[in-house]
């Protein structure tokens, strides 16, 4: 039977893949006719001018406007404004305020230019913008772009519109395009300026060494104190393109004195020799010759990008040509592009990160209910304590992928603010490293004891699968500096706001070069195959959380590692509590997750307890079951293919609006403490969770209403 509702779903997708797509093309449309403008604009004026009637006419706006930050004030003047009406010539001009400016702190325009962040507001009324005194447009939905310090685009409809992330997205590339034209004009204003004005004076010096020596003396000493100031590298060429004075900035830039330079053609200063043949060539032809970006390579042979103008200049005489070097510095310029594909290269990273986070989580989703389930037929007390070690194990492995989660910036971030029963945690630790300290080192004809002494009796505001990452650390490095045996001893105690942990092994201790690099990234005594990132991560955990950790070590005398942790005034949480099910009834619930093991998982718990469960594991096959059969209880997957859970959860609402919708992410972090009602989500579940978490959520839905989640 073919499915219309897929078939509609696919449709709108590609729909949106041709409005993201056409985004893309408008936005390099305006780029290709934006550039071609700033070749030809004669100033910035100009080409801001072309800019707004370029913005009007390829775009859907209907007015636009640019303001830049005066170069000697503090106000954003506005330079250029186009309307659809004065473009298109479909009626009677606005007349735009040409004199409008705007203050420091005054409206979204100088929010953007401030925080370079850009603001869209699809709709003014049910977010009014303050009114400028003066401004002629009135707009129903505006765009406030930043570009790059310069000052801000303006973009305008008369009525709402909305901006999809694909819109959002080209018009942010755009403003960015739109910067760096406007700098590179305005820079090479300012360059043609400086090079005319240059050119006028050697034409007076010339002129002047035909009328008195007094005049022509006073006039070079005016040339090179203007070369001397420039902040270019400038250089005054002979007949034969050697180089005769320099200015301090090429020096700085050279980083070499006069006599380097004196007498060499500036040849030497070009890394690729092909790039400065390639100026000469064009230089017989032409008064000027100019590299938009050519590698310099400075007297340490450390190369840096540059902008080169060349010029021919007359001799006093008219019968032959000397020359002037200009080296435009563009480090500066690179590092701030470097550093925007520095930052795309995290975001792809970041994605990457995602995915295998909630990959992950899936994965210990079915390891923890595995084991929980194999628990409840297991009598022997020393296999349960495995099970617990597994389900300990699995909470902090989820505690990893939650920080792996911060790094993708899905969660918050925020800092812990619970309890932690330091010296349960310690005992917990010994459990899970057994295997480590007791059977490896027994198998290998050695002893390892340990010597407790725990007197702590504050708990410390720490996240528990932290320390037990930092602990076991620190036990596997202990048992490593004891090849023939030893002992590990662990303190607890409390000292002023800090709850004390002291870890000292009787091992063979460290020198005084090692401990000093001990907490450094990538830094290990062990060998290939060790990353050498356990302890810098341990001192990473403790001082974000307002700690700190020491080392004390005599080589051959064993090693002292001490932790300061911050105390907490709360009282330690407790093992989570299953609310009985004899308060509540049998529910029918339906199941879908594209992961098999868990809809087995979850479906065999709820069975367990009294209810009448339906697995599935297409989300299509879940939209024709919530058609056929009436359910009470939806637990839906976020993340699955062809449908996700948000389409799920809405789907099912409108079939039947009383049905409870959960859903369950291993992108959780995301969403915690958020109110999800409105997304038709009466409740979330983050994975990896304890199988109790499912019957709480379905006893709170089922027996108190729906519950908001926190």
């Amino acid at each position: 039977m073919h499915d219309t509702g897929c078939d509609e779903l696919l449709q709108r997708g590609f729909l949106d893949l041709d409005a993201s797509l056409m985004d893309q093309i408008n936005a390099l449309g305006i780029i290709l006719r934006a550039s071609d403008a700033a070749v030809g604009s004669p100033n910035i004026q100009a080409l801001c001018k072309e800019m707004a009637t370029i913005l009007i006419e390829e775009s859907p706006f209907e007015n636009a406007s640019i303001l830049l930050k005066e170069e000697d004030g503090k106000d954003l003047v506005l330079v250029a404004a186009a309307g659809i009406h004065e473009t298109l010539g479909g009626g009677p001009p606005l007349d735009f305020n040409t004199g409008l400016r705007f203050g420091p702190g005054e409206g979204i325009v100088w929010e953007v230019h401030e925080t370079q962040v850009p603001r869209f507001i699809e709709d003014t009324h049910s977010t009014p913008i303050p009114q400028k005194e003066g401004s002629t447009v009135r707009p129903g939905s505006i765009v406030c772009l930043p570009l790059m310090g310069k000052g801000v685009i303006n973009l305008s409809c008369s009525q709402p519109t909305e901006f999809p992330p694909s819109k959002k997205r080209a018009l942010v590339i755009l403003s960015n395009v739109l910067a760096h034209l406007i700098s590179s004009t305005d820079l090479r204003e300012r360059l043609d300026a400086s090079h005319r004005y240059l050119q006028q004076l050697v034409d007076a010096r010339t002129e002047e060494l035909h009328r008195a020596n007094a005049k022509m003396r006073a006039s070079m000493t005016y040339l090179e104190s203007v070369i001397a100031n420039a902040p270019q590298g400038i250089a005054l060429l002979d007949e034969d393109f050697r180089i005769l004075t320099v200015n301090p900035a090429l020096l700085r830039l050279m980083g070499c004195t006069d006599s380097d330079l004196v007498g060499f053609t500036p040849e030497r200063f070009f890394s690729d020799k092909a790039d400065y043949s390639s100026l000469m060539d064009r230089l017989r032809t032409e008064d000027r010759a100019h590299l938009t970006e050519a590698r310099i390579e400075n007297w340490s042979g450390i190369p840096f990008p540059a902008e080169v103008y060349i010029h021919s200049i007359k001799d006093p005489a008219g019968t032959g040509k000397k020359g002037i070097l200009i080296l435009h510095d563009l480090t500066e310029q690179k590092t701030m592009a470097d550093a925007l594909l520095h930052t795309e290269k995290l975001q792809a990273l970041a994605a990457m990160a995602g995915g295998v986070a909630h990959d992950f989580n899936n994965l210990l989703t079915s390891i923890l209910g595995n084991a929980q389930l194999l628990s409840r037929d297991i009598t022997d007390e020393r296999l349960c304590q495995r099970i617990r070690n597994i389900e300990t194990a699995v909470q902090d492995g989820a505690h990893t992928v939650r920080r792996l989660q911060a790094f993708t910036g899905m969660d918050r971030g925020e800092r812990f603010r619970g309890a932690m029963d330091v010296n349960a945690a310690i005992k917990d630790v010994m459990e899970l490293t057994r295997p480590k300290w007791k059977d490896d080192s027994q198998r290998n004809g050695i002893t390892v004891s340990f010597d407790l002494a725990l007197e702590a009796e504050r708990p410390a505001a720490f996240h528990s699968s932290e320390f037990r990452e930092i602990l076991t650390n620190l036990v596997f490095n202990a048992v490593d500096a004891m090849p023939e045996g030893g002992t590990i001893s662990i303190r607890t105690a409390d000292a002023d706001r800090f709850v004390v942990v002291e870890v000292n092994d009787s091992g063979v201790g460290m020198p005084e070069d090692v401990k000093k690099r001990i907490f450094d990234p990538f830094f290990t005594t062990k060998g290939v195959g060790n990353t050498g990132l356990g302890l810098s991560v341990s001192y990473g955990l403790i001082v974000k959380a307002g700690g700190k950790i020491t080392v004390s070590s005599t080589e051959g005398a064993g090693a002292t590692f001490t932790l300061f942790l911050p105390a907490s005034r709360e009282t330690p949480a407790g093992r989570p509590h299953s609310p009985s099910q004899e308060n509540g009834r049998s529910c029918e619930i339906l199941v879908v997750d594209d992961e098999a093991q868990i809809v087995e998982l979850i479906s065999l718990a709820l069975e367990q307890a009294g209810h009448r469960v339906t697995g599935i594991t297409d989300p299509s096959r879940a939209l024709a079951a919530l058609g056929e059969s009436r359910h009470d209880i939806l637990i839906t997957d976020l993340g699955m293919p062809s449908l996700s859970g948000w389409d799920l959860a809405r789907e099912a609402k409108k079939a039947h609006p009383d049905i409870k919708v959960v859903l369950m992410t291993g992108w959780g972090a995301e969403y915690e403490g958020q109110d999800l009602t409105d997304r038709y989500v009466d409740a979330l579940l983050p994975k990896p969770f304890r199988l109790d978490a499912i019957h709480e959520t379905v006893f709170h839905l089922f027996g108190h209403g729906t519950r908001r989640p926190s």
